[in-house]
């Protein structure tokens, strides 16, 4: 079934979509070149060329992804460039060809994702269109299955509900039907012609031939950046494919007259008596809000064991009225040693988990640290250089090592932040090699240093990579309190788009996500977090990695109950970390670097025995 022509020619003088003289290069080449184009509204136009000649480039210009193009855009009559990337969005929708998948979501979880743009709309409203839109797809039977158990052309479904509930009139898609077998594309196909049916306007980039021929109202080929073929799909000849893809290619079913009509209604969507066999599958991330509070619970017992459990602290003495030397000894490692330790320890905790889980996000990697970045590495080597100078430097209560290490921090981060902008944009990859490059350039460094010093400075040195939380009175957190104060605010409130860079940056660009700002304030929220503990504790390992996994089974990957969750937990870990350190060889006392290293290095290698498992 053709989808009927809406009214509009395409040689109008505006239309929803114009494009102006469109010049984009990519890598030294010119991909389009002076490219202009009217496109009315409730047009379905399939975009053909063969494979580098710019139909990607023309999608992800549309979307407004490469601001680097010339020419001009006009959207409704807009230009394109003046409107925020939340205006753009509820305009736009791009289902890009390459997305990523995040595990552990449902799909109805994922779908709720196309409704970022409207960010004051309630929790019942967006899954309200979340669940319309997948119905629209075909897809309502899917809604509560894990995406990792759905098929291709099921997933592909998902993706596609996803960008309807985007709620635009304009949809922009790269490919909807690749590596789909035939069954599968039909399903797709299918839905694209509801969609054009009920009025949306469709740009299409595809190889399908008998898409384009079958379905589409208009078509355009693209060759060498420009415009070689625009017409309706009766102008797919022999001879005009063979000059658009250079090559004899057979003319599309549609236009030999052997294609069957498509009957939307009659087919059945794919996997639908699995999952009538099956039942749903609720996905992990629907956890309920009350488990957040049972890990806010669950810290706050932690701590009050180690209050109540501890040496020299219980109410029969904190709250007597003795005044002999004994109470005034009890008061002094009450107040001035355990309750500060105790709060710093769980500061750290907090500040590491969170930095462990935004990173994890971030780089799309489950084995993403505080640390992948280097910044411990950098503060290491600031502290190591303190120690050795043997400067007696000290500020709001943070000696020379931690001052140190502060300015080692800073260095760390300005030298991969720079290399990662290189090129005028902050690669995520550039910035996990520069990262782990300079890392292993700073340990180096320190090997030498150490090598260099003399026995007690060897053994100085040594005591603070191992990582402790001991400190004397409230003094010392005047430096780490602000720092991870600050960094939470900058990572906290960026959970919605953590979710979405999971799908991919363009994905999540073309919904409406700064990519750029988020990935700087992630950047320097999270150097601010890690910043603030190793200046004031030196490197604590492994809480980063542990803390974030293991909350992700209770609460599921979503970011929104995600990331407050890590703060408790991330605390209570290294407090009780912390307390067995202190009490498992009494009266010696283990750094707590060394326990959650014997910790964490099982837990690592578990997630890395795991992870081909979790890919299959």
């Amino acid at each position: 079934m053709r989808a009927r022509r809406v009214s509009g020619a395409c040689g109008e003088a505006a239309g929803e979509i114009e494009i102006h003289r469109l010049t984009c290069m990519l890598g030294g080449r010119t991909v389009l070149s002076d490219l202009s184009l009217v496109v009315a509204g409730g047009e379905w136009v399939a975009v053909l060329g063969a494979n580098g000649e710019g139909k990607t480039t023309l999608l992800r210009s549309l979307a407004g992804l490469l601001p680097g193009t010339r020419g001009s855009v006009l959207i409704e009559g807009r230009p394109l460039h003046e409107l925020s990337p939340l205006s753009r969005a509820a305009r736009i929708a791009y289902l890009p060809q390459r997305h990523a998948v995040p595990e552990g979501f449902c799909a109805r979880q994922l779908v709720e994702m196309g409704r970022h743009p409207y960010r004051g709309e309630s929790s019942e409203a967006r899954r309200a269109a979340a669940l319309q839109a997948l119905d629209e797809v075909r897809a309502g039977d899917l809604r509560e299955r894990t995406v990792e158990t759905l098929s291709g052309g099921e997933l592909q479904k998902v993706f596609l509900a996803s960008v309807v509930a985007q709620g635009t009139r304009i949809l922009l898609l790269d490919e909807p039907t690749v590596f789909l077998d035939p069954g599968r594309a039909r399903e797709i196909r299918c839905a694209l012609e509801r969609l054009s049916a009920g009025g949306r306007t469709l740009i299409v980039a595809t190889h399908d031939l008998d898409l384009a021929a079958g379905s589409a109202t208009r078509v355009i080929g693209l060759r060498g950046g420009r415009v070689v073929l625009d017409g309706p799909p009766g102008v797919l000849t022999l001879a005009a494919l063979r000059g658009l893809y250079g090559a004899a290619v057979s003319a599309p079913a549609a236009n030999r007259g052997a294609l069957a009509s498509l009957d939307p209604p009659a087919l059945e969507p794919a996997g639908s008596a699995a999952v009538a066999a099956r039942g749903p599958r609720a996905g992990r991330g629907g956890a309920p809000p009350g488990r957040r509070r049972g890990l806010a619970v669950l810290g706050g017992i932690a701590i009050c064991a180690v209050l109540l459990g501890a040496p020299f602290v219980g109410p029969s003495i904190a709250g007597s009225g003795d005044a002999g030397p004994s109470a005034a000894s009890s008061d002094f490692i009450l107040r001035q040693l355990r309750v500060p330790r105790v709060i710093l320890a769980g500061l750290s905790g907090a500040a590491l988990a969170l930095a462990g889980a935004a990173f994890q996000a971030l780089f799309r990697n489950p084995l993403a640290t505080p640390y992948t970045l280097g910044v411990a590495s950098g503060a290491a080597l600031g502290a190591v250089l303190a120690l050795l100078t043997g400067a007696g430097l000290s500020v709001a209560g943070l000696g020379a090592s931690g001052l140190g290490a502060l300015g080692g921090a800073a260095g760390i981060t300005a030298a991969v932040y720079g290399i990662g902008r290189r090129r005028g944009v902050l690669s995520t990859p550039t910035l996990l090699l520069a990262g782990v490059t300079l890392s292993f350039f700073a340990s180096a460094v320190i090997l030498l240093l150490q090598y260099l010093a003399d026995f007690t400075e060897a053994f100085r040195i040594l005591r603070w990579l191992m990582g402790e939380v001991r400190i004397v009175g409230y003094g010392p957190l005047a430096v780490p309190l602000p720092l991870v104060v600050a960094g939470a605010g900058l990572v906290l409130p960026r959970a919605r788009e953590l979710n979405l860079l999971l799908t991919g940056e363009d994905l999540a660009g073309a919904r409406g996500v700064d990519v750029e700002r988020v990935k700087r304030r992630l950047l320097l929220g999270c150097s601010l977090l890690v910043a603030g503990v190793v200046a004031q504790c030196g490197p604590i390992g492994f809480v980063g990695l542990v803390v974030p996994h293991a909350v992700r089974g209770v609460t599921g990957p979503d970011h929104t109950r995600l990331l407050p969750a890590c703060v408790p937990a991330g605390a209570a870990f290294l407090v009780a970390c912390d307390t067995l350190g202190r009490v498992a060889l009494a009266p010696a006392e283990l750094p707590v670097g060394v326990v959650t290293a014997l910790l964490g290095g099982p837990f690592f290698l578990f997630l890395l025995m795991r992870l081909p498992e979790r890919r299959t």
